[in-house]
């Protein structure tokens, strides 16, 4: 099954051998989580060095995809998607005390500083 939204790229999808589902269309589900992974994986990773050629990309690849999977991402609350998918559960919580500390120290650095004019 390949689950697809209705860009244009899609029309050119070789799909005799494979059952294909638009996303909002046949099933309710959306692919904007793919999409998202797609954009970070595009302009964090690509985007960021010269690809010379399908050879550099694939090369390339590998790599890219290891350092997403082990970096902690705000969305699952400090966990990297490789935790999370191995059992993590993500804890909106998880860092309560210590963002509130953070906050505290900031006001208190804030107040403590003249600003200039």
């Amino acid at each position: 099954v390949l689950l697809t939204d209705d860009g244009p790229e899609n029309t050119l999808l070789n799909l005799a051998q494979v059952r294909h589902l638009l996303a909002q269309r046949d099933i309710m589900a959306s692919n904007s989580i793919v999409e998202a992974g797609n954009f970070t994986l595009k302009y964090r990773y690509l985007f960021t060095v010269p690809m010379l050629d399908f050879k550099v990309v694939v090369a390339f690849l590998p790599g890219a995809i290891s350092d997403y999977y082990h970096r902690p991402h705000t969305a699952l609350f400090g966990h990297t998607p490789f935790e999370v998918f191995h059992g993590a559960i993500p804890d909106p919580a998880r860092f309560r005390g210590q963002i509130a500390q953070a906050v505290r120290y900031r006001l208190a650095e804030n107040m403590g500083t003249a600003c200039d004019t």
